[in-house]
């Protein structure tokens, strides 16, 4: 669903960052799999900095952040807990 989604975006590139799927336009991340043992199985998305807080605070059995992301603008999400109508929006929204 992921890779269906990203990839559709213009200018998308996948590629592999710490051996797990990532997608950037332009060079720059924006969608990636979490390489974090705390946030295995996560899929971190590159945010705006100003509605990171709100975003976490929306839905907090879909979104959360661990240290590791914590001052980072990005949000990592439970794949499973998430449609894929609202993954599509948040994934199509830069961040």
């Amino acid at each position: 669903m992921v890779r269906e989604i990203a990839g559709s975006l213009p200018e998308a590139e996948e590629y592999t960052s710490h051996s797990m799927p990532s997608f950037r336009v332009r060079g720059k991340l924006f969608v990636w799999m979490s390489p974090k043992r705390e946030a295995k199985g996560a899929l971190a998305l590159r945010v705006d900095r100003d509605e990171k807080q709100l975003i976490l605070e929306s839905n907090p059995d879909v979104y959360f952040e661990t240290p590791h992301y914590h001052g980072y603008p990005a949000v990592l999400i439970k794949l499973e807990k998430i449609g894929r109508d609202e993954l599509a929006e948040r994934i199509e929204t830069p961040g």
